[in-house]
């Protein structure tokens, strides 16, 4: 082969090396910059909930339904996450009565209860907005459910702490007044006989300020093998209604933290009459407290230390 014929194979093989390789050095050109468009949008996407959540600094001082917190705001979705649809509801309406959005450092937070239920059917949210984290405090019928951010440790407010603490303390009650004309007529009214003895003990019972009665009878018309009658009179401040009449009940009887339709419940001893023994919660439904504590069903039985003794054992 002549020297301009090789000159010429040389050149047609470096053409023909150069164009197989156009192709792949630009795909790998594009990839690259696909994978760094697709990073930098990644990069957008993980920064969005710190704007977001941002945009609550100014909402500070106002309450959550102002603002929409728990319908329409940044953490909505997260709360949502966290809690399920279910827990979210409550939550809401646990915060129909709350406290304005406030800040501690990078914490913000809030606190509320249920219209008429406060201590029983509460809740509080916090909120680090450093860390992206989220804790709620769910109180239903009195017991605190703690729902956070996995592997989150958000430092608690002074007044969330209060809250909190107050939640668990014993539940107190005013000294017992001497008994009035009226409050006794009641009570002689709700147990009538000539052989009748009762103890009685005063308690607010649904936080009106006003002295409710739990009374429990002795005497062979209100007892027998199971116990016997106790009687819940609320005040209404021109005298009192019955609004529990509770047979077969074994003392000592106990003011419980947790409440129902407004009024605190109550724990009461059950055995005897073919009851096995144990203790069982008396929730009000609105109308009454139930007539026979033997009948509960098993969710009502309770701890028998539960709650704050209001007539105890030892008459």
């Amino acid at each position: 082969m002549l020297p301009f014929e090789r000159l010429l194979v040389a050149a047609a093989i470096l053409v023909l090396a150069s164009c197989e390789r156009t192709p792949v050095q630009d795909q790998h050109n594009v990839t690259s910059a696909q994978h760094a468009a697709e990073a930098s949008a990644m990069g957008e996407r993980h920064a969005e909930p710190d704007v977001a959540w941002a945009s609550l600094d100014p909402k500070v001082g106002q309450y959550p339904s102002q603002i929409g917190l728990f319908t329409k705001s940044a953490v909505v979705d997260d709360l949502r996450a966290l809690l399920g649809e279910a827990r979210l509801q409550t939550l809401r309406q646990n915060f129909e009565t709350a406290s304005p959005l406030q800040r501690d450092g990078t914490v913000l937070f809030t606190s509320g209860n249920r219209a008429h239920e406060g201590g029983s059917e509460a809740a509080y949210l916090l909120l680090d907005q450093a860390h992206k984290a989220v804790e709620v405090g769910l109180w239903t019928n009195g017991a605190l459910s703690v729902y956070k951010t996995p592997g989150s440790h958000i430092r608690k407010p002074a007044d969330i702490r209060t809250m909190i603490a107050n939640s668990a303390a014993p539940i107190s009650t005013a000294p017992s007044p001497m008994e009035t004309p009226l409050a006794r007529k009641a009570i002689k009214t709700l147990f009538e006989g000539d052989h009748v003895t009762y103890e009685a003990a005063f308690v607010d019972l649904d936080g009106d300020g006003k002295q409710d009665i739990v009374a429990y009878a002795s005497g062979p018309e209100y007892c027998g093998s199971g116990g016997c009658s106790m009687g819940i009179l609320r005040a209404t401040g021109k005298g009192y209604d019955t609004i529990g009449r509770t047979t077969v009940t074994q003392l000592p009887i106990r003011l419980l933290s947790s409440r129902s339709h407004g009024l605190h419940d109550l724990g009461v001893a059950v055995s005897g009459g073919g009851a096995s023994g144990h203790a069982v919660r008396l929730r009000f439904d609105g109308r009454r407290y139930p007539s026979n504590p033997t009948t509960l069903p098993d969710s009502a039985t309770m701890s028998t230390e539960a709650g704050h003794v209001l007539i105890p054992s030892a008459r």
